[in-house]
């Protein structure tokens, strides 16, 4: 998909897609598109501009899941297996599992500019080597959680502690650092996450594209 304009995406499954020039499942390249409620997978660029799931120049990608994305040119110029980021916004998405094979490029999101929010950056490669998030002074990424996000408001860099994520199950379990940990934003009021759930539970939303919704029994008498 190539996004140049006013448009919206939703619900869609963005799969085994190729592009030589960045973006092997979405180039936003609109400041008005919106990407929402998909599952960006297995997807790759092969050549020399990164961004093997998205490459992103503006717009916004929400509550969308990135796994499994590539980039495979070993001497790739620019990187971001998982995202290219050099404006828009990340908000309330999952980047996990993707891989890049150029050396310093960022496994999982390679940022220049732009937001990134209440966002999973974990269990991202370059090569074999974890490689989540290459960022040169990333002043607008808050409230989200990669090993490499030392600084900044609200970030964390504990294990998200997914239920499977070998098995690909990216939802939190109980006691994960990324639980209510997240910032309340305009958009979310009557929102749901990836599932279709509520979006936020408590006061405060969850980290990721999925919120966390305990196990309940109910019993009737």
């Amino acid at each position: 998909m190539y996004l140049n304009g006013s448009c919206l995406v939703s619900n869609c499954l963005i799969a085994g897609n190729q592009a030589e020039h960045g973006g092997g499942g979405i180039t936003m390249a609109s400041a008005s598109a919106l990407v929402t409620h998909c599952v960006i997978r297995n997807n790759r660029d092969t050549y020399y501009t990164g961004g093997g799931g998205v490459y992103m120049s503006g717009g916004e990608v929400r509550n969308c899941l990135i796994t499994y994305n590539r980039v495979t040119l070993d001497g790739a110029a620019q990187g971001g297996g998982g995202v290219r980021q050099t404006g828009g916004t990340l908000a309330s998405c999952t980047v996990v599992s993707n891989q890049i094979q150029a050396a310093n490029k960022g496994g999982g999101v390679w940022w220049v500019a732009g937001n990134v929010t209440n966002t999973i950056i974990y269990w991202n490669v370059r090569g074999v080597v974890a490689d989540n998030l290459l960022a040169s002074a990333p002043t607008t990424i808050g409230y989200s959680c990669a090993p490499e996000l030392t600084n900044g408001i609200g970030n964390v860099v504990l294990d998200p502690d997914f239920i499977d994520m070998p098995g690909g199950n990216y939802h939190l379990a109980p006691g994960s650092s990324c639980m209510d940990t997240g910032t309340n934003m305009s958009w979310m009021a009557g929102a749901v996450d990836l599932d279709g759930n509520k979006r936020v539970i408590t006061a405060r939303p969850d980290m990721g594209a999925y919120e966390f919704w305990p196990s309940t029994v109910l019993v009737v008498r």
